[in-house]
């Protein structure tokens, strides 16, 4: 079942566990608030959930599991997880996490999204955390600063990652499609906040379509 989030691009980026693709997927017709006031966010969510890194995101392993695999395992078992041998499947995936929901044994993986849910009281929404809007929008504005600097020659290790290789920082994006495919987008974005005083007029906060930035 799908979980209801608000609607407009202040629920997007102003929520915890609004998944990107979701919002894409409900926000298509050209009067939704975000399409009509400043479209070129909506291109931007749309442009970001159809890479091959939104897939990756969406696949990894997050705080919420790393809070709930505990009780999982003691649900599957019978047994407290310290009170399991070493060479046990779950104690494995405990002790070594794997960076990917993928590399789980489903019945746990499953097991830990249900006990994380019960332990907050029913809300699942950290669970998607690396695909949520919110999210996505600080990492891309990050990597977008980053990209922005280093073109002038400017790199600052306090502000910025140093390197987006995603073999390292897997919940950053690939930097060839990131230029190539979200650069120009973000760009687009602060220009239409720029060029339509978005910020400056309040419109951001009144209309609850637009972040404020």
């Amino acid at each position: 079942m799908r979980q209801k989030y608000g609607t407009g691009s202040a629920e997007l980026f102003g929520r915890t566990g609004v998944d990107l693709e979701w919002w894409v997927e409900t926000h298509q017709g050209p009067q939704e608030p975000t399409n009509s006031v400043i479209p070129e966010l909506g291109q931007f969510a749309r442009a970001v959930v159809s890479t091959p890194d939104f897939k990756r995101w969406k696949d990894l392993t997050g705080n919420a599991h790393v809070t709930g695999v505990g009780k999982a395992i003691e649900k599957l078992t019978g047994q407290s997880v310290f009170d399991l041998d070493r060479g046990h499947p779950y104690s494995k995936v405990y002790y070594d996490l794997p960076k990917y929901k993928s590399e789980w044994p489903s019945e746990l993986l499953e097991a830990t999204e249900k006990a994380y849910a019960e332990m907050m009281g029913g809300d699942r929404r950290k669970l998607n955390y690396y695909n949520s809007g919110g999210e996505v929008w600080a990492r891309m504005v990050e990597q977008y600063v980053a990209t922005k600097l280093a073109a002038v020659g400017i790199s600052n290790p306090w502000l910025t990652q140093l390197s987006y290789d995603t073999q390292d920082i897997p919940q950053m994006m690939d930097q060839e499609v990131f230029e190539e495919k979200i650069l120009p987008l973000l760009d687009a974005v602060f220009q239409a906040i720029k060029d339509r005083s978005l910020v400056a007029k309040g419109e951001s906060y009144s209309y609850g379509r637009l972040p404020l930035l």
